[in-house]
Formats: structure tokens, C-alpha cells, sequence
């Protein structure tokens, strides 16, 4: 596997595939630690979506854990799940007001322009199918 540090003048998007036992979960745990050494809570922040039956998250759902964990929601709380996916909506319609007020076309553009910090968002769901069921 080839690594390398996470650029963030592009958006990026992955979808990791593998049978029971292949890493993936494994995968998504050196993301956000190693995301979250190099990046503070105002670089880079998580969303965690765990529908894993909440396996995944348990290690991110304690208080003090990680910062740049926000939101974590699991199979067991779908309403959590709910919670966590109209936040996102709503930061990104709050992000395209930012973005207009300020004549931004992107994250880079609007740091640059407004002197103010605005982290990048990785939202992680361990499980994805879940949400197309």
C-alpha cells in the first residue's frame, strides 16, 4: 500500500472494498489517528459513522478521546446516524454562504481571502451499504 500525506488543497474521495477481516476498519483507525497527529481540530476534523454495530467507534466514543472526532454515531442509534448526516448538510450549506459572502469558490480560496480557519471535513462510515438498505 502506497501512503502519503493527506493534501488538503483538493477534495478527495475514497471508498475502501474488502471482505470480513481485510483491514478495512484497521484502514479507517490509521486515518484518523495519523490524520489527527499531523492536522490540529481546526485543520481537519472527523465525522464517524460506524454501522459495524458501534465495534469501530467504540475506541472514538469516550470523552477526551480524540478532538478532531466530532460526530460518531452507530447501527445502534440511527438516529444518531440521522443527527450526524443533516449536521453535514447543514455545515455545508453554512460553508457555500461563508463561500459566496466572502467571493470564494473553495476551502483554500476562502482561508486565503478571510484570514480565518475552517477545517477540512472527513466524514468515515464504516459499513456504507447500511445506508442504502
Amino acid at each position: 500500500m502506497i501512503c502519503k500525506k493527506i493534501c488538503l488543497d483538493s477534495p478527495l474521495a475514497y471508498l475502501v472494498i474488502g471482505g470480513p477481516g481485510s483491514g478495512k476498519s484497521v484502514l479507517l483507525d490509521t486515518l484518523i489517528l495519523n490524520g489527527s497527529m499531523a492536522y490540529s481540530p481546526d485543520d481537519l476534523t472527523f465525522y464517524f459513522l460506524d454501522f459495524k454495530d458501534g465495534v469501530s467507534a467504540a475506541f472514538y466514543d469516550r470523552p477526551n478521546a480524540i478532538p478532531n472526532v466530532r460526530m460518531i454515531a452507530s447501527k445502534n442509534e440511527d438516529e444518531d446516524a440521522n443527527i450526524v448526516l443533516d449536521s453535514l448538510i447543514s455545515e455545508v450549506t453554512r460553508r457555500n454562504n461563508l463561500f459566496k459572502t466572502c467571493q470564494a469558490d473553495d476551502i483554500v480560496e476562502y482561508i486565503s481571502k478571510s484570514g480565518k480557519k475552517m477545517p477540512r471535513i472527513i466524514v468515515i462510515v464504516d459499513e456504507c451499504q447500511t445506508l442504502f438498505e
